[in-house]
């Protein structure tokens, strides 16, 4: 199951580009991920709010309206496991804005 996880996430990434990574784990910092809260409607949500109240898109130079349009290509799924890997992050022991560039580059 693991490897499963980070083969598709490995895929899911590639969707995307390093600043529009950036901006979906750092919508993702001090996020609790409930059960209910891993649908694709929750991740738009969440970083269209990251980036509306706090231009964090902006700070990772990536363009708003190109990861909404990327994002909701996603299904349920695939946003869950994006979800689910931006949060780790947070969690992580090492996480810094040098160690995100390494963690959105890793798998």
């Amino acid at each position: 199951a693991v490897d499963t996880f980070f083969r598709a996430i490995t895929a899911i990434k590639q969707m995307f580009s390093a600043a529009e990574l950036k901006t979906i784990v750092e919508a993702h910092k001090d996020m609790k991920l409930m059960p209910d809260h891993t649908r694709l409607s929750y991740l738009l949500l969440r970083v269209t709010d990251a980036c509306d109240v706090n231009s964090v898109h902006m700070r990772h130079g990536a363009s708003k309206s190109s990861l909404e349009s990327k994002l909701k290509v996603l299904d349920d799924t695939q946003a869950t496991a994006l979800m689910v890997w931006a949060s780790a992050f947070w969690v992580s022991r090492n996480c810094s804005a040098e160690s995100m560039d390494e963690y959105i580059r890793a798998y």
